[in-house]
Order: structure tokens, then C-alpha cells, then sequence
């Protein structure tokens, strides 16, 4: 008995493949199918099996491709798909039919998306190449497949965009949507189209553009996802940091609801949400954002520390000093850490210490006060003010428990600098005159 939850297509085309098909076209429609039901490691699969079965050289190029297109948007990884784009990239050189430079086309576009964070020079390079493949096969190709030509449109589009061609980006996406026929199409082509508007400061019209993107019905909510983030970004850049943070949370939302869906946009989802939060001044809402990439990303990827450093800034400004002491510390402490991102961390751990030292002040425990202040008055350069807040402290728990010579001493240290300031002064002065007084 077949199996009623497998759709019509997707049984004819596992037919197809099942009897040896060698067409990545139907690998392509099938691994398409596979994605739309979440069912995205299996799409992985099926493209890897297919490279087993030996296909013709231009076949398995544009299989290699199509694996490591899905590879990088399902993972994230640039490193196997790179080298899955230059083996179909050789694999392509010399032909000439249109089918030849499509994939070779693509092979480029591939190869310039994974190298562009590693080597600009060369993606750009690859970028340029991919362009002038797409120009001839979409000059010598009127009667092309129209999917595969808004598939083109939207390759150049990215293209362009990636080296800073906004306006043409824009132009090409407008294409794409003329010969959009299925709603995800449609959807992408919208999507791109925003992207090329922010990029080139059309704010209102990204926004008008990438609204109409999220309202897209009859696709899987996974589609929505980059929509919804494109859209956050752009209200973001126009102040409307409320609206822009319900977009994002929204992508997350979607990714969140189903354990099946690519994990890959949560880094840059939590990231933003956390900086938005953080300049609406909700210093809880940052601190969750930062907390989650911390637990998600790897010590060897810079987002981890830079969430880290966050997370601290985030603790100290809900009062939570002890927290923020740790957080601070362990970045101080690392050596995977830059060098300003430590000193940042140094100059926040020792922030969180004074202010500890103030909360025992504050508590009226005074000889907790008196031990961390003078465990962290070296931490700071003599005369500065920290410095000279920590000896008014210890010099004020002194005489609160009745050392007045420990207090004078304290005090007296900060009459002995050169720059103190007249607050400084006129406190330090008073509390000695006070202890003049007090009868022995």
C-alpha cells in the first residue's frame, strides 16, 4: 500500500531517483520537496547520494552545487561547500552549452558566498565571473525555463549586491518577480528586493517591500524566517526599535517552535535582539539574548566572548555585581580574547568590584568593605576616582567601627593627592575634623 502522506510529486520523483535518474533537476525538486516538510536532513542525504551514482560531468556539477547550496543554508558552513563549488567549477571548464554555463555560473556565485568572509579579493573575483556567465546564458536564452530564469535574476541580484551594486541588485530582483509564478518565489524575490533597498538607504520602501514578503501565504513558515529578519533590521535602522525587536523575535519564534528547522539564523536573531534590547534599556530582555548565545556558541567563535562581554555589562547594569565579576573575569582571563575586548572586561570586572564594595557599604558590613576595598585598591591607578571613592569607603567603615586611627589614615590618604578633586576634599576634611572631636 503507497504511503498517503507522501505527496503525489514527491512519490513521482522518488520513483524517478529510485530508478537511477541522473537529472539534478528532479534531485533539486525532490530535496525542494524535502525542505518545504522540514525534513532538511534527508534533503542533505538524498544530494549526497546522488554524487554516488557516478553522474556525467555536467550532472555532477551541478549536483556538487546544489549540495553545497543546501549545505551552507542549512548549516552555515562555508568549507565543504567552497570546495563542493570548485570542483563543479572545474568540472564545467571549457563547456560552452547553456546548461554548462549555467552551472558553472552558479559554481561561482556558490564559491564567491563561502570565500567572502575569508578572502574578499577572490570572492569578489568569483562574483565578477558568475555575472558575465549569468549575462550570456540569460542573453542567449529567451525561451529559457522561467523558474530557472527568475532562479538567474535572483543569482544576480545576490551577486550584485555582494559587491555593492544596490541599484542593479534592485533591478535584477524586479525581474525575478515578474516570472515569479510560485508563492515562495515570490517571497525570495521580495525578500531580496528589501535587501537591496536598505542597502542602498530606501528605508521606507524596504520596509513596505519586506512587509508584503511576511504577509506572503501558501509557504512554510521556515521561508518567513530571513523576511522577518531583513524586516527587524530595516525598522531597526529606522528607530522603530519596539516594531524592529517583534520581527525578530518572531523569526526566532519560528525556528524555536520546530527542533527540525536550521538552527543557522538563531546567532544573528539573538544578536540583534539583544542589541535592540539593550538600547531600549531593557537590560533583562539583553542579558536573556546574550545568556542564549553564550550557551549556543562554540569559545572558539568570537560571538561567545562578545556575548559574554554583554552579558556582564548587562548583569552590572541589573545590579547584579557578583555575576557580572564572573562574566568579566572569564573573558579577562582568556587567551582566545582580543586584546580590547579584554581590557573592556578588566575595566567592567573592576567596576563590579567597586560596586560590591559599595553594596557591603550600603548593608552596613563594614569589615566586608574594609577587606574587598583593599583588595581592589591596587586595581586602580592612585588619585584617580575610584581610587579615592575606595578610601573614602574603607576610611568611612573605619569609623563606623570605631578606628579612628584606621579612618584618619584613610582619609589623610586622599588629602595627599595632588589632583584631588574638591568633593574629595571637603568629605575627607570634614571626617578628620570629626574624629578631632571625638573625646578619647
Amino acid at each position: 500500500m503507497p504511503d498517503m502522506n507522501v505527496l503525489p510529486n514527491e512519490r513521482l520523483l522518488r520513483e524517478k531517483v529510485k530508478s537511477g535518474s541522473l537529472d539534478a533537476d528532479d534531485y533539486r525538486a525532490l530535496a525542494s520537496l524535502l525542505c518545504e516538510t522540514n525534513r532538511f536532513d534527508e534533503a542533505l542525504a538524498l544530494l549526497r547520494a546522488s554524487l554516488r551514482l557516478h553522474p556525467p560531468n555536467l550532472s555532477r556539477a551541478a549536483l556538487l552545487t546544489l549540495l553545497g547550496w543546501y549545505v551552507n543554508d542549512i548549516t552555515g558552513d562555508t568549507e565543504e561547500p567552497l570546495s563542493l563549488g570548485e570542483q563543479a567549477a572545474a568540472l564545467t571548464e571549457g563547456l560552452e552549452t547553456i546548461e554548462a554555463l549555467t552551472v558553472r555560473a552558479q559554481a561561482q556565485s556558490l564559491i564567491a558566498e563561502c570565500a567572502w568572509n575569508t578572502d574578499s579579493k577572490r570572492a569578489a573575483a568569483a562574483a565578477d565571473s558568475a555575472l558575465s556567465l549569468l549575462a550570456r546564458v540569460t542573453d542567449a536564452s529567451s525561451s529559457h525555463n522561467i523558474t530557472k530564469m527568475g532562479e538567474l535574476h535572483l543569482a544576480a541580484a545576490r551577486l550584485n549586491m555582494m559587491l555593492g551594486r544596490s541599484e542593479e541588485a534592485a533591478m535584477r530582483c524586479k525581474e525575478a518577480l515578474h516570472v515569479a509564478r510560485e508563492p515562495v518565489e515570490l517571497v525570495l524575490s521580495l525578500t531580496e528586493l528589501g535587501v537591496a533597498y536598505r542597502n542602498s538607504g530606501k528605508l521606507a520602501e524596504a520596509r513596505e517591500i519586506l512587509a508584503k514578503a511576511v504577509k506572503s501565504s501558501g509557504v512554510v513558515p521556515y521561508v518567513l524566517v530571513r523576511p522577518y529578519y531583513e524586516l527587524g533590521l530595516v525598522e531597526r535602522d529606522l528607530g522603530k526599535l519596539p516594531e524592529a525587536r517583534a520581527k525578530l523575535e518572531k523569526a526566532f519564534e519560528i525556528i524555536d517552535a520546530n527542533p527540525a528547522i536550521p538552527r543557522v539564523y538563531i546567532p544573528e536573531l539573538l544578536n540583534a535582539i539583544s542589541a535592540i534590547s539593550y538600547e531600549l534599556r531593557d537590560f533583562e530582555g539583553a542579558a536573556k539574548a546574550n545568556q542564549a548565545l553564550v550557551n549556543i556558541c562554540p569559545t572558539s567563535n568570537p560571538l561567545y566572548w562578545r556575548s559574554l562581554l554583554w552579558l556582564a555589562q548587562c548583569q552590572w547594569d541589573l545590579g547584579q555585581f557578583e555575576m557580572a565579576r564572573a562574566s568579566a573575569e572569564q573573558i579577562v582571563e582568556s587567551a582566545l580574547v582580543p586584546e580590547a575586548d579584554r581590557a573592556c572586561a578588566r575595566n567592567l570586572s573592576r567596576r563590579a568590584r567597586l560596586s560590591v564594595v559599595e553594596s557591603y557599604y550600603a548593608s552596613k558590613d563594614y569589615a566586608a568593605c574594609i577587606r574587598e576595598g583593599k583588595a581592589l585598591l591596587p586595581e586602580f591607578a592612585e588619585c584617580d576616582d575610584s581610587y579615592l571613592a575606595l578610601l573614602l569607603l574603607i576610611g568611612h567603615s573605619h569609623l563606623n567601627l570605631e578606628n579612628k586611627s584606621s579612618a584618619r589614615k584613610y582619609y589623610e590618604a586622599i588629602l595627599d593627592c595632588p589632583s584631588v578633586s574638591p568633593g574629595y576634599r571637603t568629605t575627607a576634611e570634614s571626617c578628620l575634623t570629626r574624629i578631632a572631636k571625638i573625646r578619647h
